[in-house]
């Protein structure tokens, strides 16, 4: 999926005024680049965490400088970065929206970074803090995957010109970890929307989901 046409739709269809928002992201995306106007317009405070990737930290940091609008995103390499700036302003925070999740040990951490930081501890879960993964996930089990993934090695090595609409199933995510992981933190899924179905070449379909769920 387009990490362009996920964000516009969340910044301007999602998001309300006055309203933080946490974003982990794993790519350098320049979001003032493209939405400087509406998140100025809504007063949209964005915190952007880049799973302590340090070489798209410093990219996304040197993106926003001097922008009009850099005050209105501010760019961090993890959730206890984040809670301890001073520029951390969570009264408003409803939404954490997970993009580019490599693992389903990553999101584990997340949750229970997360759940440990003084961000959680301080907010009113009575206002319902909403988290909103984006992920292409599949039902198959790791051994199947496994096995497709050897059968695309094979074909990658015999012609490069066939592999064009093939996927690296080791960046597709299990349903079944990621559901019991929401479990196990004791939250609850509130809806799983489908956004898009690809079929991929000698793979078969992979979905892409949008799964919101929220601490029960």
């Amino acid at each position: 999926m387009n990490i362009y046409n996920l964000l516009k739709n969340i910044l301007f269809n999602e998001c309300i005024e006055n309203e933080s928002i946490i974003i982990y992201l794993n790519n350098e995306f320049h979001i003032l680049e493209h939405f400087s106007h509406i998140i100025k317009k809504k007063n949209i405070k964005i915190y952007i965490i880049t799973y302590e990737n340090y070489i798209i930290y410093n990219n996304l940091i040197n993106g926003i400088k001097n922008e009009d609008c850099e005050n209105y995103v501010n760019i961090y390499l993890n959730i206890n970065e984040l809670s301890s700036s001073n520029n951390c302003q969570m009264e408003n925070l409803k939404k954490i929206f997970i993009f580019d999740l490599f693992n389903s040990e990553t999101f584990s951490k997340i949750l229970d970074d997360i759940r440990k930081s003084s961000i959680y501890k301080s907010i009113d879960l009575n206002t319902n803090l909403n988290f909103y993964l984006y992920s292409y996930l599949s039902n198959e089990n790791i051994y199947k995957r496994m096995f497709k993934n050897k059968i695309l090695d094979n074909i990658k090595n015999i012609s490069t010109s066939i592999t064009s609409n093939i996927i690296n199933l080791d960046n597709i995510l299990s349903m079944s970890d990621i559901l019991h992981i929401i479990e196990d933190y004791n939250m609850s899924i509130d809806s799983i929307n489908i956004l898009k179905s690809v079929n991929y070449l000698f793979i078969g379909d992979y979905i892409f989901y949008k799964i919101q769920f929220n601490f029960k």
